[in-house]
This record gives structure tokens, sequence and C-alpha cells, in this order.
């Protein structure tokens, strides 16, 4: 008796040999190590209760047992493997990009323009993102009126109030992007700043001030005015955006050394070019929110993210790839994890092996 714990109170008696408390703890352990705390918890206690189910029933197949908890680790990981998930993400960053699209025509109703990529001081430095002046058309009236916009954004007076906003947060962050390693602050929706696309650093624009394409009647339904992009350590309330040459190369695919994204994976990573979002959410000035994914010919990005000078465009869309294979450079894979998961397997199922008489394993104590 002096190595087994055992339960008197109640009628049955549940014994558990030192062997098997070794054995349950390292089941603990390396769930916990593979699979994070939460996981691993359910299914070492999952583990357990198949390992006492056997053992109190002797009619309860230990081969039965062994596929209950089959089952269970191929329904965890199988949505890791699953693309469900990204487009349940991609489908929520539409929502966000839809807000924020509104927003943008909102402002130009009340203001007669679109607002400014950033809002600037005497010395001409940028104070404010035009994130932040969408604030009161995004239900965030409150915390624009607590805002100094005479005071840069990074001012401790603004920046208390700033980094407290999780609903605006939530707006401009994507739910495509893996947040592994990043502040729930990051922005995700850009402007692409420069003299002849939508956001020129002198100033707003209007829909008037829109050039349309020779094929186009308005153009607005042509012109993008921002795009999703993981770019990293940007937070939405800091001005600061795309220029055309980095926008181009996220939307034609292209490598690019600021843009190279390790989409994460359970058992594998895959490296991607660009920043890894695809298909990319875009959103146009006429208020038209799709994803897209890769277009082929640079001059056809840079013809979209123009609003002055304009040449045809024909059909654009004919020349968007939906293939991801293209923009993918390699795998990485989780070796460490891979193990895990093997060793996890073998601990698991080794109790509910027949022993080497062909009777099941033994649970009496030592």
């Amino acid at each position: 008796m002096g190595d087994t714990v055992e339960d008197t109170a109640r009628g049955p008696r549940w014994r558990f040999s030192t062997r098997e408390i070794l054995w349950l703890s390292a089941v603990l352990v390396v769930g916990m190590g593979t699979f994070g705390p939460p996981l691993g918890l359910y299914l070492t206690l999952l583990v357990t209760g198949v390992r006492l189910l056997v053992r109190r029933r002797s009619g309860f197949p230990a081969t039965l047992a062994g596929l209950v908890v089959l089952h269970a680790l191929v329904g965890l990981l199988v949505p890791a493997f699953s693309s469900a998930r990204r487009v349940a993400r991609h489908s929520m960053s539409m929502s966000n990009a839809k807000q924020i699209g509104l927003a943008l025509h909102n402002y130009h109703d009340v203001n007669g323009e679109f607002p400014p990529p950033y809002t600037v001081d005497d010395a001409g430095r940028p104070l404010h993102s035009w994130r932040t002046l969408l604030l009161p058309y995004l239900e965030e009236a409150t915390l624009y009126r607590r805002l100094d916009l005479r005071l840069a954004w990074d001012h401790p007076r603004n920046l208390a109030y700033l980094k407290a906003a999780t609903s605006a947060a939530q707006v401009f962050s994507s739910p495509s992007v893996d947040r592994s390693g990043r502040a729930v602050q990051d922005a995700h929706y850009f402007a692409v700043v420069g003299d002849t696309t939508f956001w020129p650093s002198a100033g707003g624009v209007s829909f008037r001030s829109i050039e349309a394409p020779p094929d186009s009647r308005t153009g607005t339904d042509r012109t993008i005015a921002f795009i999703e992009s993981a770019h990293p350590g940007v937070r939405w309330y800091e001005p600061a955006d795309l220029s055309m040459d980095q926008a181009i190369s996220l939307l034609s695919g292209r490598a690019h050394e600021d843009f190279v994204w390790l989409e994460s994976g359970f058992l594998w990573s895959t490296r991607m070019r660009s920043d890894g979002l695809f298909p990319r959410v875009v959103g146009f000035v006429d208020g038209a929110v799709r994803g897209i994914g890769t277009l082929q010919s640079s001059e056809t990005a840079r013809g979209l993210l123009t609003i002055k000078g304009r040449t045809a465009l024909g059909d654009w869309e004919s020349e968007i790839s939906y293939d991801d294979q293209a923009v993918t450079i390699g795998y990485v894979v989780h070796w460490w994890r891979l193990l895990g998961v093997v060793v996890f397997a073998c601990l698991a199922f080794a109790p509910l092996l027949p022993s080497r008489h062909g009777t099941a394993p033994s649970s009496g104590a030592a």
C-alpha cells in the first residue's frame, strides 16, 4: 500500500500505482508543452478518464478506448490545418473595412473632402493620423473630444487615452493578421501616401478631384482608398502609412525586404512573399470592399492607386491571381512540436495496449 493512492471514502476503490502516477505526470507535462496549458490539461484528463474506464469496466475494450483518444487528438489537430479559420477571419476583416469605408464617406459629407493622411503642426511635423480623424464617425466621439489635436499623438496627454481605446483598436486591427508577438494596438489598414494617390501629403481630396480613367465614368470604383497589410510596428493612432512602392509590392505579391511573412501553423508555418495576407482586403473610394489575390502587373496596381494622370485600366480584375502557391516561398516545420505530438500519442496509447501475455494492463497497486 506504500506506493498507492487510494480513495476509500466511496464504494469502489480507485488505485493508482506509482508507475501510473509517473505516467500521468509525463502525459501532463508533454501535453501542456505541446498543445499549451488548456488543451494539454484537457487531453490529460481525457486520457485519465479513458484509462479508468478501461480498468473499471472489463467489458470495455481497450481498442475502443484508443479510438476515443485518437478521435479527440484528430478533432483538436484538424482545425489547425483547416481553411475555415482563415475564411472566418477574412470575413471579419471585410466587416472592419466596411466600417472604415463608411466613416470616410461620412467624413466627406461633413467636411466636403476626405481626411488628409495626417495633420501637421506649424513646422510641418505630423501630429495625428487619418485614423484618429475618423473616430467621431466610428462611434468614438467621446475619445476624439478628449484628445488635444494641437499636441502630437505620442504626447503623454494624448497617448494615455489612445492606448486605452480598445474599441477603436479592434476596428483598425485586422483579424486576419497573426497576433503572435504583436501589439493589440497595431494598425492593419493603411493609406497609400503620395502626390498622385488618394492620400496626398498636402491635404485631403474630394470626389471631384479624382480623375476618372478613360474607361470609367467616375473612377471611384477604380481607385483604392486603403489596403489591408500586416506591416509591423505601426499603432493605429500613429501617423505612418505606406508609400506607393510599398503598396505596389503588396498588391503584386512580390518579395520586398519590408514584407516577408511567416504564416504561423501548428506543425508547420508558411513563408510567403509580401505579408502573407491572401486574399487581401482592399477598400475603394466608392465604398466597395473586396478581397483580392495578387495583381500580375505592377502598372495595374499603380493605376488603381493613382488619381491624377490616369490611363485606361481595362478589365483589371481578370489580372488577379488567387493561387496562394504563387506567393509561397517555402515551409518551416516545427519539429519540436511534431515530436511532442508523437511522444504524447505514444504515452496516451501505451497503457491501452495488451500486455505481453495478451491481457489488459494491470490496475492493482504495488
